[in-house]
């Protein structure tokens, strides 16, 4: 994937980045962490986002809102 120009192609290229950096720290075990779209999330926005749910406990939301 190229430069992200959209909201929609900046949340697939952070997935990509985050599980390719676990994959590296952990010997590719995504298994610690799962990552979804604010719509799979069924979060009620119009943003784009991601929903990091870590295996312990711990979620966090990201909000992608493209300034120019």
């Amino acid at each position: 994937m190229g430069i992200p120009q959209t909201e929609s192609e900046l949340r697939e290229w952070l997935t990509e980045v985050i599980y390719s950096a676990l994959d590296e720290e952990s010997g590719g075990s995504p298994a610690h962490m799962r990552i979804d779209s604010f719509a799979e999330a069924q979060i009620m926005t119009l943003n784009e986002g991601l929903v990091l749910r870590f295996w312990n406990g711990p979620e966090f939301q990201l909000t992608i809102v493209k300034s120019r």
